[in-house]
């Protein structure tokens, strides 16, 4: 007998149990239906331990979970999107609080189980200069900024 099946025919009898008690009316009859009821939820419950004792009961199948250890790649593909997101926009932001607006930023990374970038491909032929410094060079600025930002080589910067 497996631990699922012992577990039903508790419920059942359990419920079986109820449902006599709700039909029956109150009386001598009634006592003697709960009495015998209670001696055959008894024998259920107490059922599988001489199997248990001779090792025949199946306990593992309940416990085993066959997804245990299957990875949810849609899931981890979505956060690594999600997390390029974030990059993302915390170097907009960054460029734009240095004076740097309409740089494009794409950014290729490893899909493991650590966000880890690839490359950062970055577009600077719309950008402007905002506020004072008109006369800076954008791609080293922007190198600089993304370099900080991201503790990363310069190697992994790639300008379009």
């Amino acid at each position: 007998m497996n631990f699922s099946a012992w577990v039903l025919s508790i419920v059942g009898i359990v419920i079986l149990t109820l449902i006599v008690d709700i039909i029956l009316p109150e009386g001598q009859t009634n006592k003697y239906i709960k009495s015998v009821f209670a001696v055959i939820t008894v024998f259920v419950i107490a059922l599988p331990i001489p199997s248990l004792f001779n090792g025949d009961i199946d306990i593992g199948g309940v416990l085993k979970n066959e997804q245990a250890g299957v990875i949810d790649t849609a899931f981890i593909e979505n956060l690594m999107q999600e997390r390029a997101a974030v990059v993302k926009d915390e170097l907009l932001k960054e460029y734009k609080t240095n004076g740097i607006d309409n740089v494009e930023v794409e950014i290729s990374y490893k899909a493991d189980v650590k966000f880890n970038i690839e490359k950062i491909f970055i577009n600077v032929k719309n950008s402007v200069i905002v506020g004072s410094d008109k006369n800076i060079n954008i791609k080293e600025k922007v190198l600089s900024i993304t370099i900080n930002l991201l503790d990363i080589s310069d190697e992994n910067v790639v300008f379009l």
